[in-house]
């Protein structure tokens, strides 16, 4: 077991951390296959509206890669079909029949898993539409069917602001995680590596890891994202690729191989200043936010809906629902309004990460913060911020040049295949020129793919 420490970095001490206790939601009255943030992604849709699907049917797949499914979380009649900009597909709305029919799926023994060829496995993960769980790095993007990653990084921790603790997520389903680590492990060609706290996971006992190589992390955010681990244990070089997967994503693959059924329970994290009782809900894949949220958020003023952490989630709306990829739903004040004369004021209640107010000469305490970036995208003048929250060793203003100047040559020698859009957001966060460096990433690795893949 190897210990990295990570010294740059900021912890935000938001108000509205959810409570380690975990209630059970009602039944939403439709879910959704909810898709519109999987990254880069174009879809051939199979569902048609008011048709009658199952429980794990196919209702689409990703189109160039037929083999890539996403399989539906309800049995029961499709109501909508939401399109996006330029006809992007959105969410597949079903409303659940009282009886669901369900597909079914083979089950395996943990002996079939170990005798069972890596192929065999990747083929059954592929066919029951749990594979886009998977992201390969670098463009992060769902990994290709025929992709052999030189090594596997399961995440199992979390330090986002107000995100889903893993020990949490895993609360009576370290068996099927352990199953899980066993089936991506025959799946590479390189190590399996388990990236955590130096707190052991409740219940894991270590022995039962043995085929996974243990790597602890400490300090501020980013400390829990896969781009640092990566950047620490094996850092990929040209032509390489790996995957990352969440802990609890793992255990959904546990949970289908030893079942035979595909997982639709998900315990997710409401939590924000702006939700009543922040805590851990049990719901079901694509439950509708409104269901979720109901008696849950105040009422004091409109309020902004992430579907994840408030630094690198999506905005979303109360008339969605939860997406696949969010283990996370954050809630926070959407802030219309603004101080007078706030520039002016000592700012004794104003949270500051360039110790710019007075309330950095006061205790340390948690903050109520809105959706307001407080001034207007000014020039790209680096001042020394980014780089005490960026612990990577690139020079992150002439990267974020570079792809403004659709430099792609001079981006990748930057450093821009080791980053997505999360490993930025905490410098956009504190950035004093108020720039979206997020989408310039995505958009630097998006010109990327087009000019070399």
């Amino acid at each position: 077991m190897t210990h990295h420490t990570i010294r740059r970095g900021l912890n935000i001490p938001l108000a509205g951390k959810p409570e380690p206790r975990i209630d059970r939601s009602p039944l939403p009255t439709t879910v959704a296959l909810h898709v519109a943030d999987a990254p880069g992604c174009k879809f051939k849709i199979l569902a048609r509206e008011g048709v009658s699907v199952k429980y794990g049917e196919i209702l689409c797949y990703l189109r160039g890669s037929e083999d890539i499914v996403f399989r539906s979380p309800a049995g029961g009649t499709v109501r909508a079909i939401r399109l996006g900009h330029r006809r992007a597909l959105q969410e597949i709305v079903i409303e659940p029949a009282s009886d669901e029919p369900a597909e079914t799926f083979r089950s395996w023994k943990e002996s079939d898993i170990l005798h069972a060829e890596p192929d065999t496995l990747r083929r059954h993960l592929l066919f029951s539409g749990l594979w886009p769980l998977l992201t390969q790095r670098p463009l992060a993007k769902i990994p290709r069917p025929t992709a052999i990653p030189v090594a596997i990084y399961i995440n199992a921790m979390s330090t986002a602001p107000l995100q889903a603790q893993t020990p949490i997520l895993l609360q009576d389903r370290i068996d099927d995680f352990i199953l899980g680590t066993r089936i991506l492990s025959r799946m590479g060609s390189g190590k399996t590596y388990l990236c955590r706290t130096r707190e052991d996971l409740p219940g894991v006992d270590a022995r039962s890891l043995g085929h996974l190589e243990i790597h602890t992390f400490s300090g501020p955010h980013p400390a829990g994202l896969p781009g640092i681990h990566i950047r620490h244990i094996q850092p990929l070089k040209r032509n390489e690729t790996a995957w990352t997967i969440r802990a609890e994503d793992v255990a959904d693959i546990g949970f289908l191989f030893r079942t035979g059924t595909f997982p639709v329970e998900r315990v997710i994290a409401l939590s924000g200043s702006a939700v009543i009782q922040p805590g851990y809900l049990r719901t079901r894949l694509g439950a509708s936010l409104a269901s979720l949220l109901k008696n849950r958020v105040s009422p004091d003023g409109p309020v902004r809906i992430i579907a994840g952490d408030v630094l690198a989630g999506k905005s979303t709306e109360i008339d969605r629902h939860l997406s696949m990829f969010s283990r996370t739903l954050t809630v926070i004040p959407e802030g219309t309004t603004r101080a007078f004369m706030g520039w002016s004021l000592p700012g004794f209640s104003v949270y500051s990460a360039m110790r710019t107010f007075a309330s950095s000469l006061l205790p340390r305490r948690t903050v109520h913060l809105d959706t307001r970036v407080h001034g207007g995208k000014r020039a790209l003048i680096s001042i020394g911020q980014w780089e005490k929250v960026f612990p990577f060793d690139i020079h992150l203003p002439a990267l974020i040049r570079a792809i403004n100047a659709n430099d792609t040559q001079e981006a990748e020698k930057l450093g821009l295949l080791e980053l997505v859009e999360e490993d930025v957001a905490l410098c956009a966060f504190i950035d004093p020129s108020k720039q979206e460096l997020s989408d310039i990433i995505r958009r630097g690795l998006d010109l990327f793919e087009a000019e070399n893949m």
